[in-house]
């Protein structure tokens, strides 16, 4: 009887530099379903000529695949068992040169694998591309992160060496403690905010002619296997009911301006977004209640993103 592959039974683990002296497996704990898939090229080739009329269907010619997408949402906690992924969303990678490591302008790669009881699938050369900041009152506070990867494979091995030890105990933040300001005025009324931070990603297409023709089948196909960093966005949302104490803010805009959120189960264990310039426009939207809604970016490019972007944890 054949194994099924079940959701419910599926571990995702994380390997930091691969292949290195310093590689290490990470367990992570997702919240809702953890989602990966790769599609491939068909580059599609008429067959119809003036001598041959009825020939309307076009044959396939496959060589490569494209870049594979993935997504997964994990929970911020009071430890800092995963404070290695907000550092491959945040940092720059570094390399070696001329025997000083420096720091260079592109993201950091990993590889991501999800086990079940019937396969181990691989995914080669991740990198993050986008990382969204999920801010509910009340609700658990997490980090869904989006990006894209060189190759999917299955029937893969996990590795089994320098295996990274969680905490004893494990504590989730739900978001109990929201502070807003921008602009030095603070938001009393807010319901809402959200940060994203994007990674804006392009796959170098290594082909040749050469390398076209060797390929055969599906075991030789061509993958994607070099990335450059083209630009990156810190931006999000804030909406706040409008009342007679704010509404000298509504309809404007400003430029340059301070923004600092606060989010987490208190004023110590928390995501902290310290932005010393930031653009918004504000809008409102009429309902029932009428509410005012600030569209806010990062308008200037800091030394390090982690020193603006910082989760504080207490235990």
């Amino acid at each position: 009887m054949p194994n099924f592959n079940f959701l419910k039974d599926s571990v995702v683990y994380i390997v930091t530099d691969p292949g290195t002296s310093n590689e290490a497996r990470h367990k992570l704990d997702v919240l809702g379903v953890p989602a990966f898939s790769q599609t491939f090229l068909d580059k599609r080739i008429p067959q119809k000529t003036l001598h041959d009329s009825f020939n309307m269907f076009e044959k396939s010619n496959v060589k490569k695949a494209n870049p594979a997408d993935f997504e997964i949402q994990i929970p911020a906690m009071k430890e800092d068992d995963f404070d290695f992924l907000i550092s491959l969303l945040l940092d720059y990678d570094t390399e070696i040169n001329e025997g000083v490591q420096v720091t260079i302008p592109n993201m950091k790669a990993f590889d991501l694998y999800i086990t079940n009881n019937a396969d181990v699938y691989k995914l080669e050369k991740c990198v993050l591309t986008n990382g969204a900041f999920v801010i509910e009152r009340l609700g658990p506070l997490s980090l869904r992160l989006t990006g894209q990867a060189s190759k999917l494979t299955n029937g893969a091995t996990l590795p089994t060496t320098n295996i990274q030890a969680r905490t004893a105990t494990t504590t989730y933040n739900a978001v109990k403690h929201v502070s807003i300001s921008i602009d030095g005025v603070v938001l009393q009324n807010a319901i809402s905010v959200g940060v994203e931070l994007q990674n804006e990603i392009e796959w170098t297409d290594n082909r040749t002619v050469q390398d076209s023709i060797a390929v055969t089948n599906s075991t030789n196909t061509q993958y994607p296997s070099s990335y450059t960093l083209k630009k990156r966005s810190l931006a999000g949302s804030i909406s706040e009911y409008l009342t007679s104490d704010n509404s000298t803010n509504a309809h404007t805009w400003k430029s340059d301006v301070p923004l600092i959120i606060i989010a987490g189960s208190d004023a110590a264990n928390n995501f902290k977004f310290d932005i010393n310039k930031v653009s918004f426009t504000n809008r409102i939207r009429v309902g029932d209640l009428f509410v005012m809604n600030y569209d806010w970016r990062m308008s200037y490019t800091p030394a390090s993103l982690s020193g603006i972007i910082t989760h504080n944890t207490t235990l």
